[in-house]
């Protein structure tokens, strides 16, 4: 490669050899002057050097009508929307959708869980270990997918070979004729050692994953639908239908509560705005609100950390938006990664069973794209516009299809014992349901 170094007559030399170096800047200096336009109207329309990019992503949607649907969107002067995908791949109504770098997991009430491969826009194969109406998915980083079902189970799959490595039990399960009781949602920590579930059975349970057993069991109100871990893991949230009660991890008491008597809620999930941490959620109105999780750092049950989203004094800690005008069933973030960096904003995606997606940026709190799928939507992700080319480059070539990355350290959650491990064997022989069906290229 060659080096660009700068002439000896401009470093060092004599006094006419410098009085000449700047005879000659002076004049290419007023050669550039007089070529240059005096207004910027006269400017050409092309610059050298510059460019913009407009913010792109993908979205993906699941619907009562059993359908998966991807579209990506291109914000510029307007938005562009281009289907991807739209196909039907369960036989009923599609409740839980996860990502996670080049996979896409999808759970049903047909108790499957289909496997999706973003890079190679293929159907990987189906989970089958449920059985019961698949309600929970969330994979923590890569390696690891979490799974929970109306059975009452709780199951840990390792994404390389999609084995179940653990099963977690503790929730009651639902019975043939009576009310529902399996668990509801799970929420994995950041550091990916702990797990949260509820249940319709009026159990929290706090799971060590580093063992498959319960650290604490705590009773909740049968009406529970949602749980969280905040962004540091130092607070987690439960909502209800009609309230969402905040809590300390380390003492376990509650340190702020929001009342809801009027609007039934549906999703919430923490997210980060501009820097910023709020707990953002949603209610039968098409209203989706967030709040300022700094104003529940009060002391242990202080009163002035309840708030009622009637009341006025919640706009004080909160904003809100409202991309439908009927109830929110779920919504997305994400912040993509094709613009600079000091240009990323934070985008939502929210459905509804009004078959419309909605976009809003949430730093200027507006809506900047809808799409009317035709679909009634029940659960959406977003993943980056970039997920079939960056992914490909990412990772090395796998020995297979569904060969994952192992560069990846596993500090995060060590291998399991082999206990552990016989555990799993004896859970996925007695489950004779768990099956992995692997589609190879041909």
């Amino acid at each position: 490669m060659s080096k660009i170094t700068k002439p000896k007559s401009a470093l060092k030399g004599s006094k006419s050899d410098k009085k000449q170096v700047r005879v000659a800047a002076e004049a290419a200096e007023k050669i550039v002057a007089e070529k240059t336009p005096d207004t910027a109207t006269d400017l050409p329309k092309t610059t050298v050097g510059t460019s913009t990019v407009d913010p792109a992503f993908r979205i993906v949607t699941g619907s009562y009508e059993h359908n998966l649907f991807c579209v990506s969107l291109l914000l510029g002067t307007s938005p562009v929307f281009s289907p991807i995908f739209h196909f039907t791949p369960h036989i009923q109504s599609i409740k839980c959708l996860a990502t996670s770098g080049r996979y896409l997991v999808s759970g049903s009430a047909d108790e499957n869980i289909r496997i999706y491969d973003l890079q190679k826009r293929k159907e990987l194969g189906t989970l089958t270990h449920h059985s019961g109406t698949i309600t929970a998915l969330e994979f923590y980083k890569r390696k690891w997918l979490l799974t929970a079902g109306e059975d009452g189970k709780i199951f840990v799959l390792r994404t390389k070979d999609w084995e179940v490595l653990a099963e977690l039990k503790g929730h009651a399960r639902a019975a043939v004729g009576k009310a529902k009781v399996g668990v509801v949602d799970i929420s994995v920590h950041p550091t990916g050692r702990l797990a949260l579930s509820v249940g319709q059975d009026r159990k929290l349970i706090l799971w060590n994953l580093m063992t498959a057993k319960k650290a604490s069991v705590m009773q909740c109100y049968p009406d529970v639908l949602k749980v969280a871990w905040n962004l540091a893991g130092d607070r987690y949230a439960v909502t209800y239908t009609t309230s969402i009660s905040f809590f300390s991890p380390e003492s376990g008491k509650l340190v702020g509560t929001i009342r809801s008597p009027r609007d039934g809620l549906y999703h919430s999930e923490y997210v980060s705005i501009a820097g910023k941490e709020y707990f953002a959620f949603s209610n039968s109105r098409g209203v989706i609100r967030f709040v300022d999780t700094s104003e529940f750092e009060g002391q242990i049950n202080d009163a002035k950390n309840e708030f009622k989203t009637e009341d006025e004094d919640i706009d004080d800690v909160s904003f809100k938006v409202q991309p439908h005008a009927t109830r929110v069933k779920d919504f997305s973030f994400i912040r993509p990664d094709n613009v600079p960096e000091a240009d990323r904003h934070v985008y939502m995606t929210s459905v509804s069973t009004d078959s419309k997606l909605v976009v809003t940026d949430m730093n200027t709190r507006e809506t900047v794209g809808a799409y009317n799928t035709g679909d009634r939507l029940n659960c959406c992700v977003m993943v980056q516009e970039d997920v079939e080319l960056e992914i490909k480059k990412a990772l090395p070539m796998p020995e297979s299809d569904h060969d994952m990355s192992a560069s990846e350290s596993e500090a995060e959650m060590p291998k399991p014992s082999k206990k552990q491990q016989k555990r799993a064997r004896q859970a996925a022989a007695k489950h004779k349901k768990v099956e992995v069906k692997i589609e190879k290229d041909n």
